[in-house]
């Protein structure tokens, strides 16, 4: 078996060398196309010049970016001929939304922060027994959306590398299995103690689809869709139908534009969430992901924070998989995508195909993509169209 969900917040950060900047002067003596591009680097076009430049450099077959400034599209462009309106898989771009409904949930009070695994999923453990470590009873809703649960993370990954394919050759890929999948990742013993340590992890985010049904006793996307996609407007999204099993944790499909209005929860001044949940995201305690690091992880993102109280919101999604034999025939995919929203307010969603299976050239390539976007986008705040 070989995968890789990979959306580490640790957001190896991303981005890449942008596209050469003109000189003014060279204006005036420039062909159109020179000339028209220099007027683009100006403008939220720049963006698209930006990723099509990385693109063009990381092996990517086609791709889209959107950009978002006051909650309208200010730009749209595509590499490779694709629809910029499209649907396209979030992979871990998902555990925003998943973590957005829990939020939700505690809002309403049917779970807190504090909820133990043996209360969130008494129904689950009644039907298919205690998980292998004991300890992971004792794991919090707060300790799984911020990834302390203490299950393994990669190479090992509790899910993912020691899970997922052996089931897929038993079970298809269109249908979510929270109950049995779940259960078939609890066999597995955590790898620390529960809140000690942040180690990104798929199985938490699975855990936490498979609390949202047993919460509201409704379908994980059914519970998504009604308390935060709707509400925000969010047209578009579905459980991607040939990896439903990615569910909770990478399995949603929605559209660049949609999935920006998704990301304006992150607004300060957006009323989706509680005072009380806008203050927990914003409040590092317990969430730091490097102790040597200011960044934490927070409702399904990477939070970075900047002068004045502000924050960066960010995280990368990623699915890349080839299996042989399955209950479905072969499968394979290689996706990615990378979600940004600035201090200011401009926020960016990309995605491109296909992706580096190498996770080490994955992780370079989206650290040079995210690098690019922000000096893109630290040029135009400047008013200026070249370094």
């Amino acid at each position: 078996m070989s995968s890789i969900m990979v959306a580490s917040p640790n957001i190896r950060w991303i981005a890449i060398a942008l596209a050469a900047c003109l000189v003014p002067l060279l204006g005036v003596l420039a062909t159109p196309s020179v000339a028209q591009r220099t007027a683009a680097e100006r403008t939220d076009a720049a963006y698209g010049a930006a990723f099509e430049s990385w693109a063009a450099g990381s092996g990517v077959k086609g791709g889209i970016v959107v950009v978002n400034r006051n909650r309208n599209t200010v730009h749209e462009s595509t590499v490779g001929g694709a629809d910029p309106t499209s649907s396209v898989l979030l992979g871990s771009l998902s555990k925003a939304i998943t973590a957005t409904c829990i939020a939700k949930l505690i809002e309403e009070h049917r779970l807190a922060w504090s909820t133990p695994l043996k209360d969130a999923l008494a129904r689950h453990l009644e039907a298919y027994g205690p998980p292998a470590d004991p300890r992971a009873l004792t794991i919090t809703v707060e300790q799984l959306v911020v990834h302390r649960a203490g299950f393994s993370s990669r190479p090992k990954e509790a899910l993912l590398e020691m899970t997922l394919g052996s089931f897929l050759e038993r079970n298809t890929s269109r249908d979510t299995h929270f109950g049995p999948l779940l259960a078939a990742t609890l066999r597995h013993p955590l790898v620390a103690l529960p809140g000690k340590q942040f180690a990104y992890s798929n199985a938490g985010y699975l855990a936490l689809g498979t609390i949202i049904e047993e919460a509201t006793n409704e379908s994980y996307e059914r519970a998504c869709h009604s308390r935060v996609l709707a509400p925000l407007g969010v047209q578009s999204a579905t459980l991607d139908p040939s990896w439903r099993v990615l569910s909770s944790y990478g399995g949603w499909s929605m559209s660049g534009a949609d999935y920006l209005r998704f990301f304006e929860i992150f607004a300060p001044n957006r009323q989706l969430l509680g005072r009380e949940t806008r203050a927990w995201i914003a409040d590092e305690t317990a969430k730091r992901m490097n102790p040597q690091r200011k960044h934490w992880y927070a409702l399904g993102v990477r939070i970075d924070p900047v002068a004045g109280g502000r924050l960066i919101v960010s995280h990368t999604g990623s699915w890349s998989w080839r299996q042989p034999i399955a209950k479905d025939g072969a499968l394979s995919a290689s996706t990615g995508a990378f979600a940004i929203r600035y201090a200011d307010g401009t926020s960016l969603f990309t995605a491109f195909w296909p992706i580096p299976r190498d996770p080490v050239e994955r992780r370079m390539a989206y650290e040079k993509l995210a690098d690019g976007l922000r000096e893109t986008h630290q040029r135009l705040q400047a008013g200026l169209s070249g370094p």
